[in-house]
């Protein structure tokens, strides 16, 4: 596995982790930030802005992070089995045929 999506494994990961924890961690602060400027209607304070980039990136990527969804790159397949890389670990999958087409 190159060296990319191993990058991109493990900030799925991140993300998938990083976005409830912020949120928390923005309602925990909120008397810390509450009483900032606003700037657009939202506070110009980077503890609720960043929380909410990381929540639009988590429920953006939710079905990548969640499904059995891997890069072409990522799959592999011996004699019955295939065998995907995702961000919450390998799965594997039985089947009863295979045709590898390409490759």
């Amino acid at each position: 596995m190159s060296t990319y999506w191993r990058l991109l494994l493990w900030a799925g990961r991140a993300l998938f982790v990083a976005a409830p924890v912020a949120v928390l961690g923005c309602r925990l602060t909120r008397p810390l930030w509450e009483d900032s400027p606003l700037q657009a209607g939202v506070p110009a304070h980077w503890i609720p802005n960043t929380t909410l980039a990381l929540s639009f990136g988590w429920a953006f990527f939710l079905p990548f992070l969640v499904l059995p969804v891997a890069p072409l790159p990522l799959v592999s397949a011996d004699r019955m089995r295939i065998f995907a890389e995702t961000v919450l670990g390998t799965r594997r999958l039985k089947v009863r045929q295979l045709r590898l087409i390409g490759s």
